[in-house]
């Protein structure tokens, strides 16, 4: 992010955010890749930084408590 840029981003609204099956896409052809990054995202939510996050943005309603693979099956 540029410096003129810097802290002028600002969340519109939470009325409408909930938790879901948002997700990252990857290749089928990659697994280890999948789960590689599924372990790393469980990894952000257990070791706190997740909320930390969510706690910053003010977006809490819309947490989950683990990464799922496929999990909007």
């Amino acid at each position: 992010m540029t410096p003129e840029r810097a802290g002028r981003f600002q969340l519109a609204n939470t009325h409408f955010l909930q938790s879901g099956p948002y997700g990252i896409t990857v290749a089928k052809d990659a697994p280890d890749l999948r789960d590689v990054i599924s372990k790393a995202l469980d990894q952000v939510i257990r070791g706190g930084t997740y909320d930390t996050i969510l706690a910053k943005w003010h977006v809490g309603p819309g947490a989950v408590s683990s990464a799922v693979v496929n999990g909007g099956l």
